[in-house]
């Protein structure tokens, strides 16, 4: 798949899938079951997906950079900014 944040977030499902149907196996209320399910799946999740974290975070570094740069026209000149930063005169 090309996109990371869809990625992410179908291991995220199926790892809550996966803990819950363990889960239920032991405990017999399915509120508490799913409960049980969030607060592990978030655990292992923080400690096993770093590197899909980390390739979601910079898809999305990138789409936001791209998007900044698509918006100022080119030829435009920040003249304030600038005369600011001390890179013109």
């Amino acid at each position: 798949m090309k996109n990371p944040i869809l990625v992410f977030f179908l291991i995220r499902i199926g790892l809550f899938v996966l803990t819950l149907s363990i889960v239920s196996a032991f405990v017999q209320d399915w509120l508490l079951a799913a409960m049980f399910a969030a607060i592990i799946s978030f655990a292992v999740s923080v400690l096993a997906l770093r590197k899909q974290r980390d390739a979601m975070s910079t898809y999305i570094y990138n789409r936001s950079q791209a998007r900044r740069d698509g918006l100022t026209k080119p030829g435009t000149k920040d003249v304030e900014n600038d005369l600011l930063d001390g890179k013109g005169e």
